[in-house]
């Protein structure tokens, strides 16, 4: 029983060792390829490694010019919250989260999920700091705006 559990423990370190070394191999292709061009697509190509964290279809993967990396299925938070900013300075005056879902769109960023649009929705109300929501409008602004009285003048508020 022992020898067991001394050989499923065995063959663990040697496949988190092959996988390092898939890893390392990954990472020392980015690298080769960040100078050269580079295409993002959803269906990307990833070179395989044998048992031994070897490649096994490197020069398939990588021959040509344009070259295929894995590409995630939503940009960075942060990067969503400053193009949202960005978004917001841009058209100064409050809007809804679907006018800026769209804008962020057609500026190439990306946000994953079955309803995108609620998924900005909600990283914009974990965000108290930067965005303020009003119930009655149904508008988002900047934070900094909301204190502001023209802006309140917008959202219906009083001083």
């Amino acid at each position: 029983m022992a020898n067991e559990l001394i050989q499923k423990a065995l063959e663990r370190i040697k496949f988190h060792e092959s996988e390092i070394a898939r890893l390392h191999q990954f990472i020392a292709t980015a690298e080769e390829i960040a100078g050269g061009t580079v295409t993002s697509q959803s269906n990307a190509i990833f070179p395989t490694y044998d048992a031994n964290g070897n490649p096994s279809s490197t020069e398939t993967a990588f021959s040509g010019e344009i070259i295929t990396v894995w590409s995630p299925s939503s940009s960075p938070t942060a990067t969503i919250i400053a193009e949202a900013v960005d978004v917001f300075q841009s058209v100064k005056k409050p809007v809804p989260a679907a006018f800026v879902y769209d804008r962020l769109v057609r500026r190439g960023i990306k946000i994953a999920g079955k309803n995108p649009r609620g998924n900005l929705t909600a990283k914009f109300a974990t965000r108290k700091d930067i965005f303020c929501y009003d119930k009655d409008t149904g508008l988002w602004t900047l934070r900094e705006w909301h204190k502001n009285e023209a802006f309140s003048d917008l959202l219906g508020e009083s001083s």
